[in-house]
Formats: structure tokens, C-alpha cells, sequence
């Protein structure tokens, strides 16, 4: 999905994406490319304007790229036990803690 909008872009997100590429001819380049990275370095054989917008591109589809990505490697300050049921997970030091049972999953 990441690849997709980075070449397409999300004007939801403010993320521009490749000039002129929309979500039929990012879908179609990914389908015979397989990924963004392919599709850069594939992109001096795409001919016409796509091929010409493509490579002038080529910046903002790996910026977007980065855009569109999620952060894992964020410190959350809770760790897999803590998540288990009936643990005590103060998400923040303003909220106090849930009473034990008030979550009945």
C-alpha cells in the first residue's frame, strides 16, 4: 500500500506522489515491477509522458515513500507483558489507573 501512494500520492495526507501517476497507472507499474524500488530503477524503460513524469519523479516518490511509512521503532513505554490481561498499564502519568474488572474482556 505504502508503494502504491508514493507514486500515486494521498492529497488526504498532503503527500504529492509522482506528477500525472494516479491509482491505475501506479497499480498497473507496482503489478509489473513488484515495488517502488523496481519501478525507479525500471523507469528509464516506461516510454511516453508516464516514463518522462517517472523519472523526474523519482525524488518525490521516495520522499512519499518515507511519508506514507509507519514509525516502528518507537519507544511506547509498555512492553508486551505489560499489554496482557489483567495487568496495570498506566498509558500516561496524568491518568490514573483502570480498577481491576473494569474491563471485562
Amino acid at each position: 500500500m505504502g508503494d502504491l501512494l508514493a507514486l500515486m500520492g494521498d492529497a488526504v495526507d498532503g503527500v504529492s506522489g509522482v506528477a500525472k501517476v494516479g491509482a491505475k497507472t501506479a497499480a498497473e507499474l507496482l503489478r509489473i515491477n513488484g515495488h517502488l524500488e523496481h519501478v525507479i530503477s525500471n523507469s528509464d524503460k516506461v516510454t511516453g509522458q508516464v516514463g518522462a513524469n517517472l523519472r523526474k519523479g523519482i525524488k518525490m516518490a521516495r520522499l512519499s515513500r518515507k511519508l506514507v511509512s509507519f514509525k516502528t521503532d518507537m519507544p511506547l513505554g509498555v512492553t508486551w507483558k505489560m499489554l496482557l490481561r489483567n495487568q496495570h498499564v498506566i498509558p500516561c502519568s496524568n491518568h490514573p489507573p483502570a480498577k481491576p474488572g473494569a474491563f471485562n474482556l
